[in-house]
């Protein structure tokens, strides 16, 4: 019987959650969430509402009046953050309300939503929030905290969406998934990533966007009208946000630094994307980006090419300087292509800055380490050579010896005690057989880098050992666990040789760390 009733608690606890988590929100003081899973509790089982006892009703009507009193405080308040959070949670409280059956089955609710006009809320909400982004928007203002304002309208958005969905039956999770895959794109863009992938993937997001407004209008139960000024608000949104993110790109721009510029081409951007789907290039938001981009990168371009000229100026006799010009003249050519005269120059550096090598060795794997760690700092000739690397090792050889010690013990042992209390001693002699057994493994190698500039030789033999031994007792053996046979496991050529070429590896490694770290100095 407990355990029915015990079932029976955890059902009516599941069919009762998203009411018990609205009373939470209640209490918490989120009260956008108590009113969406308050009326999320009756939409997705209507029997919810038929089975209300008239004090819980009561109840939650209380609640609701409660709400809209705090609201009405709030929008009187002086704190005008305080004025633009009211107007806000006003519109999405009110888009979750006008869209529920039961809303108005609550008097509270019922004189909010005969009381106040959608559109007018929305207007206010967007005046408060343009007055708050205002206030810092400008030359000194927090930029971060501007644009945290303004996005902070993406609230009503996402009721909008939340309501248009749940009424299409779209899949939601799928919705917040492409959403972001469109931040993402547009992200990789605005730093002028131009990656052909990114192509397949707007192409993707456009048509996502198309196929989503398709369903909404094929699907929905709400009426047209209220489908239309729906996307009204959504246009009116992404217009009031993109005017914000221009605000500031101007801003930005007029600082001059290239901190603030390239700042600007990203906040140019992503005004563009953001009201792209209404129209191209909005208020020439594209057309800045590339423009301001372009600045950024002449700026960045110069910037590096002056350190390159410096660089190369105070190179002398080494060539780490002059693969540090090569490198800054290679960084200009990255933001503008074939920069002043940077081709000839990153010519002249890689002529003077790197090594020029030529290697011979017997074995890949440490050719390949070799021109993996010289890449950085050279390249492989046959010609105008001025380091001859050379690397090879000798075939494995592996070697057995043993040797075989015996040694005489005698132990003695009491086996009890006598009639008189005197101990009784057995002797016990026996034979020790130890025999020990050395595996050797060997490769010789040898390393070499020679040249104009530096010399070094390295020619060893690395050893790798493996001792086991075997011990067994003969005779008249003791009976105690000290003096058990035991019989060791040799490892055999195949393992011997996969550790001699580990360790082989590990050593060669170092040293040509070691030598190539030496030539980075030059």
């Amino acid at each position: 019987m407990k355990k029915i009733l015990f079932v029976i608690l955890c059902l009516s606890f599941i069919s009762c959650s998203n009411l018990y988590k609205a009373n939470r929100a209640y209490d918490r003081g989120d009260y956008v969430q108590n009113v969406e899973l308050t009326f999320k509790y009756f939409d997705e089982k209507p029997e919810n509402f038929e089975e209300l006892k008239e004090k819980k009703k009561t109840e939650i009507n209380n609640k609701f009046s409660n709400i809209f009193e705090y609201y009405k405080k709030l929008k009187n308040s002086e704190d005008l953050v305080d004025r633009n959070n009211a107007n806000i949670e006003l519109f999405k409280i009110y888009i979750v309300s006008d869209n529920s059956e039961y809303s108005r089955e609550f008097q509270a609710e019922r004189d909010f939503l005969a009381s106040n006009n959608i559109k007018d809320i929305f207007n206010l909400a967007l005046k408060t929030n343009k007055e708050l982004f205002s206030q810092y928007s400008g030359k000194n203002g927090d930029h971060n905290y501007a644009l945290k304002v303004i996005n902070h309208t993406l609230n009503m958005e996402n009721s909008i969406d939340e309501v248009m969905q749940g009424k299409t039956n779209l899949d939601t999770n799928k919705m917040k998934g492409y959403r972001n895959l469109k931040k993402e794109v547009a992200n990789y863009r605005a730093n002028g990533d131009n990656n052909e992938a990114l192509k397949v993937i707007e192409e993707y997001t456009s048509n996502m966007d198309n196929s989503t407004n398709e369903a909404m209008q094929a699907k929905t139960n709400l009426d047209r009208n209220k489908i239309e000024l729906y996307k009204n608000f959504k246009m009116e949104i992404a217009k009031h946000r993109a005017d914000g993110y221009i605000a500031l790109a101007k801003v930005e721009e007029e600082q001059g630094s290239n901190r603030y510029l390239r700042s600007a081409q990203n906040l140019y951007y992503q005004a563009s994307e953001i009201y792209s789907k209404y129209q191209t290039n909005y208020k020439n938001s594209y057309s800045n980006y590339e423009n301001v981009k372009h600045k950024a990168d002449l700026n960045d371009a110069e910037d590096n090419y002056k350190k390159g000229i410096e660089e190369y100026r105070n190179a002398g006799s080494s060539k780490g300087k002059y693969r540090a010009a090569n490198y800054y003249f290679r960084e200009a050519q990255k933001y503008v292509s074939n920069y002043k005269d940077t081709t000839k120059l990153i010519n002249e550096t890689k002529e003077k800055g790197y090594f020029k090598y030529n290697l011979t060795s017997n074995n890949s794997d440490i050719s390949q380490k070799i021109n993996d760690e010289m890449s950085s700092i050279g390249y492989s000739v046959n010609n105008g050579i001025e380091v001859f690397i050379e690397y090879k090792n000798d075939e494995f050889i592996y070697n057995t010896s043993s040797n075989t010690n015996t040694e005489q013990l005698r132990k003695e042992v009491q086996t009890g005690t006598d009639s008189n209390g005197k101990a009784i001693i057995k002797v016990y002699n026996f034979t020790k057989t130890t025999t020990t057994i050395e595996e050797v493994g060997k490769i010789r190698y040898f390393l070499s880098m020679r040249g104009t500039y530096y010399n070094n030789n390295i020619n060893n033999d690395v050893i790798f050992r493996n001792t086991v031994k075997n011990i067994k007792y003969t005779g008249d053996i003791p009976p105690s666990s000290d003096y058990r046979d035991s019989e060791g496991k040799t490892l055999g050529s195949y393992e011997v040789e996969k550790k001699t070429i580990e360790k082989l590896r590990k050593e060669v490694n170092y040293n040509i760390d070691s030598m190539v770290s030496d030539l980075k100095r030059i």
